[in-house]
């Protein structure tokens, strides 16, 4: 599964990335045996470069403990540039930011919006309501994309307005934080204000 997560992916520089991959696994196997093949199962975990050893890491010690509260790191399979590969100091600096005031951060990727919701809707069984989210993906004023098919795998401003108000307020806790980590999603009357209307505070 994450061999094939990497061949979809769509980033030109595949050789490269592929390289970035094995080494960010080998560097986890060699303080957790067996970490990668936990993380992808339960959580789609399959671009291990993307994130700080550290983050991923603390992730495979807490999974099983549902008491913390916590927020969440969501990142689509598809990235076309390579771009969302780029990230890693705003994430080690969220996580250090997080655990001052006593929250987890956890990690998922997703390849459509039906499978984000199902993956919101993990995390609440698992662990309780989510506080709050950075959501990636390559935007428009109007779509968020976490996919590569041009239907299931992009978010539109519609499919916020008809679909996501009950996922919303089943999965976060009331008034969340959700940083959309996405181009052009700020624009007036974009996804992120109809996100807002759900009760969230965007960024």
């Amino acid at each position: 599964g994450i061999i094939e997560d990497w061949h979809n992916l769509g980033d030109p520089e595949a050789g490269a990335y592929l390289e970035g991959n094995l080494t960010a696994i080998c560097r986890l196997e060699a303080q957790a045996s067996g970490i990668t093949k936990t993380l992808h199962r339960d959580f789609g975990i399959s671009h291990f470069q993307r994130y700080p050893t550290k983050i991923v890491l603390r992730q495979f010690e807490q999974r099983d403990q549902g008491e913390i509260p916590y927020g969440v790191i969501i990142y689509p399979k598809a990235d076309h540039n390579g771009v969302l590969s780029t990230h890693q100091g705003v994430f080690s600096k969220l996580l250090e930011q997080a655990e001052q005031v006593g929250y987890a951060l956890r990690v998922a990727e997703c390849d459509s919006k039906q499978n984000l919701v199902s993956v919101l809707n993990r995390f609440r069984h698992r662990y309780g309501k989510i506080a709050f989210a950075v959501i990636g993906g390559h935007g428009e004023p109007d779509n968020i994309r976490i996919g590569r098919d041009n239907n299931r795998g992009i978010i539109y401003t519609a499919d916020i307005s008809r679909h996501a108000a009950s996922a919303t307020q089943h999965a976060f806790e009331k008034n969340p934080t959700i940083i959309l980590a996405s181009c052009s999603t700020g624009a007036p009357d974009g996804i992120g204000q109809e996100i807002a209307k759900l009760g969230a505070t965007v960024i």
